[in-house]
């Protein structure tokens, strides 16, 4: 392929350039390309977005970590998803607040044997 410019012929001073015939495939290609990369851009989800980057690769490593159903309390997808995006943290809430979102369900003290759940009278057959 002599696309390259400087590949496949002899360059410097005196040296004849390129046919019109072979500058005009070249400039073919090269419009061609550029037609084709901004099409490939325009394609993605990042596309029209300026300083974006959306990796669209699927990563197999992500997929234990989604949810395949929705939590028991929930409805809709929206609804859990905003309860995640409420931050925590001892920055933004109070320090009671802090020790009920992260409080253990089950409290007990070291070597002490915890008793298995069991199933209401109303789910026993």
């Amino acid at each position: 392929d002599n696309s390259m410019l400087g590949w496949g012929s002899w360059a410097g001073m005196g040296a004849p350039g390129p046919s019109e015939r072979e500058q005009r495939r070249r400039d073919e290609r090269r419009r061609k390309n550029e037609e084709d990369d901004a099409l490939r851009k325009l394609a993605r989800k990042d596309g029209r977005k300026a300083n974006v980057m959306i990796n669209e690769r699927r990563i197999k490593g992500h997929t234990k970590l989604q949810l395949a159903s929705l939590p028991h309390p929930f409805t809709e997808a929206d609804q859990y998803e905003r309860t995640l995006r409420v931050p925590l943290g001892p920055e933004w809430n109070t320090a009671h607040m802090v020790r009920l979102h992260t409080k253990p369900d089950v409290v007990a003290r070291g070597g002490r044997a915890i008793d298995p759940i069991t199933l209401p009278k109303s789910a026993r057959r």
